[in-house]
């Protein structure tokens, strides 16, 4: 998933770092890699004003016995809707960021420059993200969103 949103950022014309954060330790003491974190840019001219849109990739677990009607993610159509977990949170939002973002660029609005941070959602990181963030943008945005 990250891969591919970071491809995503590549083909609107910006450059994408991605950035190893580690492992995280399970309940049970067994550890999984965390997905990296995606640091994308699009522009870089400090005469614009900059807009930072954030937004997660990642999909917290869930088992049937918490309620579900059908396996979490086993993707599933009822009635003509699809069900499965973290099929949009926050993957919509983020895949809407990217479609409104082609659509100003085919209008050939050039007022903004753009940073992009795509992170997993773990709180334990975001404390440290941001402070090192900070140290790579160099320039503030005067959004965020």
């Amino acid at each position: 998933m990250m891969e591919m949103a970071a491809k995503d950022i590549e083909k609107l014309g910006g450059t994408v770092e991605l950035v190893d954060i580690g492992k995280q330790e399970l309940a049970d003491g067994q550890e999984i890699p965390l997905p990296p974190i995606i640091l994308g840019r699009l522009g870089s001219d400090p005469g614009k004003k900059t807009v930072c849109i954030y937004g997660h990739l990642d999909v917290q677990p869930a088992n049937i016995d918490d309620g579900w009607d059908t396996e979490p993610f086993k993707l599933v159509e009822k009635d003509g809707k699809l069900y499965g977990r973290g099929s949009t949170d926050d993957k919509g939002p983020v895949l809407a960021w990217f479609n409104c973002i082609e659509a100003y660029q085919k209008t050939k609005q050039t007022q903004l420059g753009l940073k992009q941070p795509r992170t997993p959602f773990f709180t334990l990181q975001i404390s440290s993200l941001l402070q090192w963030m900070l140290s790579r943008f160099t320039t503030p945005a005067d959004w965020q969103l």
